[in-house]
């Protein structure tokens, strides 16, 4: 094997000539003694080291793309929480597909989704919910109304009439769905219970459409 130069090693490892000497200063190399008591590295070295360099060199990149995976996950993952504490909040998130209005009909089976199509599901599955809007078991508990009672009001019905509510697809359930009511179909909801004769209550929840201005109406009576 040749003798190189600090130089001609640098060149050949793409490293700046200081950064060869203090590895020679630190025994990472360990240079011999050419003609004229010169300094030289032997060709085998920087070979090994250089192998050694670039084995170093993928495996950095290979850390730095899998923890980029992971990062990208994590923000898919934290998104999708932020979007559905935005939709429980009453500020609606950004949805692919606007949500079926339905007045009874079943949930609609859906194929089986991709992982890109989950992700754009489950990062933006409630863009047509108006602000306002509440979950339909949510919405009857609050009132005083049985969850499965209320379920059949919108899905049986009664005397051949039902209440009007959004069907969202779960994002991790395609076969099932979220039944939600908007402000005004919050308002029908509670028109169809004394329609009805269904007992139910006013409700704790400040926003809610009816429930603050009736209390209003009573203290005033």
């Amino acid at each position: 094997m040749a003798l190189l130069t600090a130089r001609e090693a640098a060149k050949r490892l793409g490293k700046d000539e200081r950064t060869i000497r203090r590895w020679i200063d630190k025994g990472i190399l360990t240079p011999k003694h050419a003609a004229n008591n010169r300094m030289a590295i032997d060709e085998a070295d920087i070979e090994r080291l250089e192998l050694r360099l670039l084995g170093k060199e993928l495996a950095e990149r290979e850390a730095a793309a899998s923890l980029e995976t992971r990062i990208e996950k994590l923000e898919r993952e934290n998104a999708a929480i932020l979007a559905r504490l935005a939709l429980l909040e009453s500020r609606p998130g950004q949805q692919v597909a606007p949500p079926r209005r339905v007045s009874g009909e079943p949930g609609e089976v859906s194929r089986p989704r991709s992982a890109r199509e989950r992700i754009i599901t489950d990062l933006a599955v409630y863009q047509d919910i108006p602000p306002g809007s509440r979950q339909a078991t949510e919405f009857a508990q609050g009132h005083g109304v049985n969850r499965v009672t209320f379920r059949d009001h919108m899905t049986v019905g009664i005397r051949g009439e039902f209440v009007d509510h959004l069907a969202v697809p779960k994002p991790n359930k395609p076969r099932e769905t979220d039944r939600w009511l908007s402000p005004e179909q919050q308002r029908a909801a509670i028109a169809f219970w004394e329609r009805h004769s269904t007992d139910w209550h006013l409700c704790e929840w400040t926003q809610c459409p009816v429930c603050p201005g009736r209390r209003t109406q009573n203290r005033e009576n």
